[in-house]
C-alpha cells in the first residue's frame, strides 16, 4: 500500500528507506523526504553542503513523495504524479539536465508519468507508466542499454533486444554500479551492461550493449544488483545469484565467482560415518524481495523476517562479529536477542543497513563515519540501534503554583518522535515522582502537584511501557509572588530577579550591562 493522499480510507500505509554511500534518506507516510550523513556534493537536499548526524527535512518538492532511491552521492524522489526529481551529484550527467553540475536542492528532471527509478553507479534509469524504460548518466559500458558506450546528459529510451526498437512491456527495474536488469509483466528478465564477473548470467564475462534475455531465469518477481552480483528471486520465493563472489556474494558457501545463476543456499547439513562426510544443501526458499549493498545481500522473507550474507566489515549483520557471511544468516537486533520481524522496508548502502518496520520505527546498523545511522553520533554500531523512541513533553515547564496548599495537574503528551507512520503515541502509562517533597508532593499516578512550601524541585514523569522519562522544575511562589527568584553571573556582572519582578544588578557596566542609565560599576 504505497502512500496515496487521494485514499482517505488509509489508515496505514508502507514507506520507504533508501542508503546511498555515505547518506540515507526516509521517506515517512505523510509524504515528506528526510535526510542524513555524508553531503559533499548536496545529496542531502538541504541547500548546503554540511554534512548531519540527525535526519532534516528535504524542503522544495512541490507535492507528495511516493517513493526515493539514491546512489553513491545522488537522490531521486518520486512523486505521486508521477514527476522525478534529483539532486546531489552529478558529474556524469546522471541528473539528465543536460549539464553535469551538482545540486543541492531537490530539482525537477523533466520526466512525467513516471512508476520507478533505479540509481545506478552514476547513472539514472526510469520506468514510465507504459512499460518503456529512460536512462541518462555514465554508459561506459553500455549500462543505459542503448546500443553504444556514449555516456548521456539527457534521459533517451532504452532499445530492445534486436537494437531496432525499443523495449517495452517492463514491470520493474534494477540498477548497480554498471549493471541493470529490468522484469517484464511476464516475469522475464532482461540483462545489460558491465559483465566482468558474469553476474548477467550468460556463461561469459563480456560487457552488453543491448538488453538481453536471462533464458535459465523465470517468474522472476524481484531482483538487486550489486556492483558485480545479481541476486534474483521468482515467485515460489527461490534466489538465484550470479557474478563476483569474493566475500560470500553469492550465498553458496564459497568465494568462487560464477557466470551463471546458482540457487542461494540458506544452510547445509553435514553427515559424518565411518568412510565419508556428506554435505546436504537447502536452498533458500520463502523470499519475498531482495535488496543489495555494497558486497553484501538482504532478502525479506514472506513471514516478515530478513537473513543476510556477505561481507560484514561493519557487524552490518548483527551476528557480533566482523566475519564475512559465506551463508545467509538471521537479521537479529543484536546477536543474543530476537530477529527483526513485520519488516516493511529495507535498504542496504556501503556498509550501513537501514530497516523500517510496520510500527514506524527505524532501525539502524553499521558504518556510520559521515552520520548515515542518525542516531546522533559518527560511530559505527554493531548492533541495530533505534532513532525513532518517543519522546515526553511537558505542556508547562517550568511548573508554577501560587500559593502554599494549591494543586496543578502536570500536563505530559508523548510523542512518535522520529516514525514514519504515526504522530502520537496510542498506549502510556505514566508515573510521576518529585525530588523534595518539603517544597511540593506528586501523586505518582494521576501527577496532581500540591505546594507545600515555597521553593523550587523537580518533577520527573516515566512511560512505564516505553521506559521513556523527562523531567521539569517546579516553583511554588507566595500568594503575592509573580515570579520564582534567579540570579545569573557571566563576566563582571550579575543579575538578580526578585519574587516581586524587579530586576537588580551590580558589577562591571563598561558596556552598560547593568541596565541603569551609567556607565560606571557598581557594587
Amino acid at each position: 500500500n504505497i502512500y496515496d493522499s487521494k485514499d482517505t480510507t488509509q489508515t496505514e500505509y508502507a514507506i520507504d528507506v533508501a542508503a546511498g554511500a555515505y547518506h540515507t534518506l526516509v521517506l515517512k507516510s505523510d509524504g515528506t523526504v528526510w535526510t542524513t550523513g555524508y553531503n559533499g556534493y548536496g545529496q542531502l537536499g538541504t541547500g548546503t553542503t554540511q554534512s548531519e548526524t540527525e535526519f532534516k527535512q528535504v524542503t522544495g518538492i512541490p507535492e507528495k513523495v511516493i517513493a526515493i532511491t539514491a546512489n553513491v552521492h545522488t537522490s531521486y524522489a518520486l512523486t505521486e504524479s508521477g514527476k522525478v526529481y534529483g539532486w546531489g551529484y552529478n558529474g556524469k550527467g546522471q541528473l539528465g539536465l543536460n549539464n553535469t553540475t551538482s545540486y543541492k536542492e531537490p530539482t525537477y528532471l523533466g520526466i512525467d508519468n513516471a512508476i520507478d527509478v533505479a540509481a545506478g553507479g552514476n547513472y539514472t534509469i526510469v520506468l514510465k507508466q507504459d512499460g518503456t524504460l529512460w536512462a541518462t548518466g555514465n554508459n561506459e559500458n553500455g549500462e543505459l542499454g542503448i546500443n553504444n558506450t556514449a555516456t548521456q546528459k539527457t534521459f533517451v529510451q532504452v532499445v530492445d533486444e534486436q537494437g531496432t526498437g525499443k523495449l517495452s512491456n517492463i514491470k520493474s527495474i534494477s540498477a548497480g554500479a554498471n549493471t541493470t536488469y529490468a522484469i517484464t509483466t511476464t516475469g522475464e528478465m532482461y540483462g545489460w551492461g558491465y559483465n566482468g564477473y558474469g553476474q548477467l548470467g550468460n556463461g561469459t564475462t563480456t560487457n552488453i550493449y543491448l538488453p538481453r534475455k536471462v533464458l535459465s531465469l523465470d517468474n522472476i518477481v524481484d531482483v538487486a544488483v550489486e556492483n558485480g552480483t545479481i541476486v534474483a528471486v521468482n515467485k515460489q520465493g527461490e534466489v538465484y545469484a550470479s557474478g563476483y563472489n569474493g566475500y560470500g556474494n553469492l550465498g553458496n558457501n564459497t568465494t568462487q565467482d560464477s557466470t551463471k545463476f546458482e540457487k542461494v543456499i540458506e544452510k547445509i547439513d553435514t553427515t559424518t560415518t565411518d568412510t565419508e562426510t556428506t554435505e546436504t544443501p537447502t536452498y533458500l526458499t520463502g523470499v519475498k524481495s531482495v535488496t543489495a549493498g555494497l558486497n553484501y545481500v538482504i532478502a525479506t522473507k514472506e513471514d516478515g523476517t530478513a537473513i543476510t550474507w556477505g561481507i560484514n566489515s561493519y557487524a552490518q549483520s548483527s551476528n557480533g562479529t566482523t566475519t564475512n557471511n559465506l551463508l545467509p544468516v538471521a537479521l537479529k537486533y543484536s546477536q543474543d536477542q530476537d530477529k527483526i520481524d513485520k519488516i516493511i522496508s529495507i535498504s542496504a548502502g556501503d556498509g550501513t543497513t537501514v530497516v523500517a518496520r510496520e510500527d514506524g520505527k527505524v532501525w539502524t546498523i553499521g558504518k556510520n563515519n559521515y552520520g548515515q545511522l542518525g542516531d546522533s553520533s559518527v560511530s559505527s554500531k554493531k548492533e541495530f540501534v533505534c532513532i525513532s523512541k518517543p519522546i515526553l513533553l511537558f505542556e508547562e515547564t517550568p511548573i508554577r503554583i501560587k500559593g502554599i496548599g494549591n494543586t496543578k495537574n502536570a500536563q505530559v503528551n508523548m510523542s512518535q518522535g522520529f516514525n514514519l507512520l504515526y504522530n502520537k503515541v496510542d498506549n502510556t502509562d505514566f508515573t510521576y515522582e518529585i525530588k523534595n517533597t518539603k517544597v511540593a508532593t506528586v501523586d505518582k499516578t494521576t501527577g496532581k502537584i500540591t505546594s507545600v512550601k515555597k521553593g523550587k524541585t523537580s518533577l520527573t514523569v516515566t512511560d512505564k511501557i516505553s521506559g521513556q522519562t523527562t523531567s521539569a522544575d517546579v516553583y511554588v511562589l507566595g500568594a503575592d509572588d509573580i515570579t520564582f527568584p534567579q540570579i545569573l553571573s557571566n563576566n563582571y556582572a550579575t543579575l538578580t530577579l526578585k519574587s516581586n519582578g524587579e530586576i537588580w544588578s551590580y558589577g562591571y557596566n563598561g558596556y552598560g550591562q547593568l541596565g541603569c542609565l551609567l556607565y560606571t560599576s557598581d557594587a
